[in-house]
């Protein structure tokens, strides 16, 4: 292959800069940058925390530098590239415990800007930190399978090939998932009522 300025990486597939990239810097930057903002986003809905999505990010590509998997066309790296990344946040969270640090659902996506009134955000507020806490008890596993289905809306076959599951077990952990949570959520709803009363 001729001269690799950034330009010609730019335009090859998947599957060749992975193969240049352990000899190319270049290569391995081309394909951190096409692919680690969504990435990232995979690894943040499992973890919930901005600088340790990031951490688990860098070392999912840099173990990918030091052992490229063989792929047949961009579509199948891709796929590796979530799988990997998945079942590092999964057994990051295993790791730490699955005590990361808390933040709100809000690093999903956001809120919307709504016309509230103070009562009514503080409100939102409260239950939007209610799930995320529920949502954080979850095991890593359902945590993965239900925020993939709630917050991103892939289809369980979609779940199931980032996560290395058939489509029953993925239903299972999105069920499952969603039934603890709002059973979390009914549980501190009701004591906050029986407080007030």
């Amino acid at each position: 292959m001729g001269k690799l300025d950034c330009s010609t990486l730019c335009n090859l597939p998947d599957a060749e800069l992975l193969g240049l990239s352990h000899d190319h810097a270049t290569a391995f930057d081309v394909l951190y940058r096409r692919h680690a903002k969504r990435t990232q986003a995979v690894v943040g809905r499992i973890i919930m925390n901005r600088e340790d999505a990031a951490d688990v990010v860098q070392n999912t590509f840099m173990t990918l530098l030091a052992h490229p998997p063989e792929l047949n066309g961009d579509a199948s790296f891709t796929t590796y590239l979530h799988r990997c990344a998945t079942n590092r946040a999964i057994d990051f969270l295993r790791w730490k415990g699955r005590q990361p640090h808390f933040v709100g659902l809000d690093y999903a996506g956001g809120v919307a800007a709504l016309s509230l009134t103070p009562e009514q955000a503080h409100d939102r507020r409260q239950r939007l930190d209610l799930a995320t806490h529920a949502i954080l008890e979850l095991n890593p596993r359902k945590r993965a399978a239900y925020l993939f289905r709630v917050l991103d809306g892939m289809s369980l076959r979609q779940i199931g090939d980032l996560v290395d599951a058939d489509e029953n077990t993925v239903a299972k952990r999105v069920g499952s998932a969603h039934e603890e949570v709002l059973n979390a959520m009914n549980r501190c709803c009701g004591s906050d009522r029986s407080n007030h009363q």
